[in-house]
């Protein structure tokens, strides 16, 4: 399944757009949620900088997300074959974001993820706007169940 961005990207790339028609692309793109959006506005309501960087805990906690919400999550794909639900679309996102230095990983045996001050602060400025109000609730819950769930130690 091809995002909604990427198919716009595609659109604006193959089409010679008057100007109009091109400013009219440009607010498109920049105000489509992408799964990145998602991902990182679930991040920025995290209370804590640091949270184990758990590959199983993270994806079985978004897998469970996707199940009570599944009008954020639509384009996310879980494997559910193996040890644990698995999404190649949210490890895509993760890199992105860790390449976009919203979350890092510099630590000693990559054992933590750490999504900084700054980072919340500019994903609840330039992301969060994305949302309706009643999107950004949800997300805030979200969250706070993110978190709960790869703090946990079971």
């Amino acid at each position: 399944m091809v995002s909604k961005m990427y198919r716009m990207n595609k659109d604006l790339a193959l089409k010679k757009l008057t100007e109009k028609e091109r400013a009219k692309l440009v607010n498109q793109l920049k105000n489509t949620v992408a799964p990145d959006d998602v991902v990182a506005a679930i991040l920025s309501h995290l209370s804590k900088e640091e949270i184990p960087l758990n590959v199983h805990k993270i994806h079985s906690a978004v897998f469970k997300l996707k199940q009570k919400n599944p009008e954020m999550f639509e384009e996310f794909i879980f494997s559910t074959k193996d040890y644990y639900p698995y999404s190649y679309l949210l490890e895509q996102v993760l890199f992105r974001l860790q390449n976009a230095d919203l979350i890092n990983t510099l630590n000693l045996g990559f054992k933590k993820c750490i999504v900084s001050k700054e980072s919340k602060a500019y994903i609840r400025k330039d992301v969060l706007p994305l949302f309706g109000n009643e999107d950004r609730k949800k997300l805030e819950k979200m969250g706070k169940t993110f978190e709960k769930a790869v703090l946990s130690t079971s």
